[in-house]
């Protein structure tokens, strides 16, 4: 628990201390080409919402590209993204064509950048909102020609429910932390939703070549693949210019889904340093119900177990406090101590179940 804490710690720091002013685009040359890429199922209520968005973007029209590829939806996403893009240069629909395993996404992203013209892909998801700043801000990390990728921040919204602010609170702390890590240089996590990289960087990796076998991870993965290199820094954009807006789950049993594609991935990462950071997270949380235990049974005292807990609740309080600062999001610290009460059972079953057994995903059965 002390070296969680201190894990925490150091993220915290990086994430609220370690970033400089972001630089504006100022002349003409800082333009680079872009490439939207986002891939869709069934995303009918929110796709024309997101191509409006781009649409609406502060960076010149010439110089983006979208690409929205159908991944087989059934509903009308396909025939609203046709009718919205209509005869705008270089904007297209692209119908994936069906990979030999379960990465439909990564097969998304991979059709979509053969059929680029931007020297910079960025990908969100078809359930984003992004505001008018996005592009350029994203793209103006860029300027450091050894820059090969950028993270952008995502939040979740929330229509006031409270597990909806449980998701939105939890997700701050992922983006801050993994910001943290890749200020500090070693990257961890990042998100699909908000993520820019060099085409060059993509093919110099092979692009998916090695993970594509597995369904998550068009993103993390990637990231570790371009960062392995050494060639490419791996950056943070931590700008309120550049947030992109995601839903959370609305269901329970989305949410549960959704957190097991998320951990499934985990098992994969080739920097072992990651998984063995993750394994002591781990330990250190099973930890508080273990020690609980042996606290009542007289085992051990009771002051070892609340100086657990209470290691634990004041370092995930001082990085979400910054987080949902910089989100501008403080309203969800109302809900930090009731989410203590959830977050031991629930890191403890997603650990188990994000490595064994199946989930699902866009209406499909993903088997891990």
């Amino acid at each position: 628990m002390v070296f969680y804490a201190l894990y925490l710690g150091v993220n915290f720091y990086y994430f609220t201390y370690g970033f400089s002013s972001v630089q504006d685009i100022s002349s003409p040359s800082d333009f680079l080409k872009v490439t939207v890429v986002i891939p869709a199922r069934n995303e009918e209520l929110n796709i024309g919402a997101l191509l409006q968005d781009i649409a609406n973007q502060n960076y010149p029209l010439d110089f983006i590209q979208v690409i929205v590829v159908d991944d087989h939806s059934t509903d009308q996403t396909r025939k609203i993204a046709e009718e919205f893009i209509g005869f705008r240069k270089n904007w297209k629909v692209l119908s994936l064509i069906k990979p030999k395993g379960t990465a439909y996404k990564k097969a998304a992203i991979t059709q979509a950048i053969q059929n680029s013209d931007g020297d910079i892909i960025l990908t969100t998801d078809a359930d984003c909102r992004v505001g008018k700043h996005w592009i350029r801000t994203m793209v103006s990390e860029f300027k450091n020609s050894t820059v090969g990728l950028v993270s952008g921040p995502v939040t979740m919204w929330d229509n006031g429910t409270w597990f909806q602010q449980f998701q939105s609170l939890e997700f701050a702390g992922l983006i801050a932390i993994g910001a943290g890590s890749m200020q500090r240089g070693a990257p961890n996590m990042c998100n699909g939703a908000n993520l820019a990289y060099r085409k060059d960087a993509f093919y110099e990796v092979n692009g998916f070549e090695g993970v594509d076998h597995i369904a998550s991870g068009d993103d993390e993965l990637l990231m570790h693949k371009i960062y392995s290199t050494s060639k490419y820094l791996v950056k943070f954009q931590k700008s309120r210019e550049a947030i992109v807006n995601t839903a959370p789950c609305y269901t329970f049993r989305q949410f549960l889904n959704q957190r097991i594609r998320w951990v499934s991935k985990s098992t994969h990462y080739k920097n072992k340093a990651i998984t063995l950071i993750m394994s002591c997270i781990y330990l250190a949380i099973a930890g508080i119900p273990i020690t609980c235990v042996l606290a009542i049974t007289d085992i051990i005292p009771w002051w070892i177990f609340i100086s657990i807990l209470g290691i634990k609740i004041s370092s995930e309080f001082i990085i979400l406090y910054s987080a949902t600062h910089f989100f501008e999001k403080k309203y969800l610290l109302k809900w930090f101590l009731p989410e203590q009460l959830l977050h031991i059972p629930y890191i403890l079953w997603a650990g188990l179940a994000g490595n064994i057994g199946q989930y699902k995903w866009k209406d499909r059965i993903i088997q891990h």
